[in-house]
């Protein structure tokens, strides 16, 4: 992004920010005082400090995939660019969670970092949208999982129904996303470039650019199937780590009703992606989808705070390294100019 861009985005997005982050926060503390302060507190203090460690560690683990995944869809690069793209997506995770952006600013923020170290603008963004297919490909098989374990274990109980509804619903739109998404990568490419240089003016030279990369990364379905393969892994990673953090809770849940509660968990948190760091959403969803597995619902909105924390403590760092990075790039083209 030009500094010109960089400055007037702020500006633009500034009310929408500010309205945004009011919801979330308070959708949130509505979440937290409906629950209970109390029981909350007791739960997120029972995971302590070393247990945190842990959790964090393990976590780690599934944002690495995630890079690698991304990496996948990349064609053309040796594999010691592999930590690019791993790099790139903590950066794109630390700006999602922590920066008041929507999740397009943290795309753009993920890109910048990558391109930063060298790896051409066309592919990284081209890399990027399909890397985007790929992982709601993912989530939709991921979230078909949580539909059926809830038809299986709560169909026909009081209340259910509309929950179910809603739920299918939300995959139904998830689906028509991905293809709509497709389509247009294949087929509005010019428009694609036409908006990447709304956002970043100097990210996409061309619009023809981005439409010979991803020809070139379409014509490698095995690339995009191992990508989908490593989104569904992270999934399924994702909460596995969560259900571990119920476990250093003493919640000792069973793995399957975690991996149900979350898929749905992500249909619902999805619906608030215009809202920072899905504020508030994502705890009113662990709420509500928690009891439907048998999991309380004081446990479910502790496990959501431990993340919000975890975010941070990882987050936080990732930023301001990429912060320093761009500083230093920057003072360096500065004393190269005559």
């Amino acid at each position: 992004m030009t500094d010109s861009a960089s400055k007037a985005a702020p500006a633009r997005l500034k009310p929408g920010v500010i309205v945004a982050s009011a919801v979330g926060l308070s959708l949130l503390t509505l979440v937290i005082v409906w629950v209970g302060v109390k029981p909350v507190g007791s739960a997120i203090a029972r995971i302590g400090p070393q247990g945190f460690v842990l959790f964090l560690l393990a976590w780690l683990t599934v944002v690495i995939t995630l890079g690698l995944a991304w990496f996948t869809a990349a064609p053309g690069l040796p594999a010691s660019r592999a930590g690019t793209y791993v790099w790139g997506r903590f950066v794109r995770e630390g700006a999602s969670d922590l920066l008041p952006f929507s999740q397009i600013g943290g795309l753009l923020i993920g890109c910048r970092a990558v391109i930063a170290r060298g790896v051409a603008e066309p592919l990284v963004y081209a890399s990027t949208l399909v890397d985007m297919t790929a992982e709601i490909a993912a989530q939709v098989l991921y979230s078909l999982g949580g539909v059926a374990a809830l038809v299986v274990t709560r169909f026909g109980t009081e209340g259910s129904r509309p929950i179910l509804w809603g739920a299918a619903g939300g995959v139904l739109v998830l689906i028509a996303a991905a293809g709509a998404f497709i389509a247009l990568q294949r087929r509005g490419v010019a428009w694609i470039g036409g908006l990447m240089s709304r956002w970043a003016p100097s990210a996409v030279a061309r619009a023809d650019s981005l439409k010979i990369a991803l020809d070139d990364i379409y014509r490698r379905p095995a690339r995009m199937t191992l990508a989908i393969a490593l989104h569904c892994s992270a999934w399924i990673g994702s909460s596995t780590v969560s259900w571990f953090g119920l476990h250093l809770m003493d919640v000792h849940a069973p793995l399957w009703a975690v991996l149900a509660a979350e898929s749905l968990m992500y249909v619902l948190r999805s619906a608030g992606f215009m809202i920072p760091a899905a504020l508030g959403v994502q705890e009113g969803a662990y709420v509500l989808m928690g009891p439907l597995f048998g999991l309380p619902a004081p446990d479910m909105l502790a496990l959501s705070l431990v993340k919000r924390g975890r975010d941070i403590v990882v987050g936080a760092p990732v930023l301001i390294a990429w912060q320093a990075l761009e500083a230093t790039a920057a003072a360096r083209r500065l004393r190269a100019t005559p």
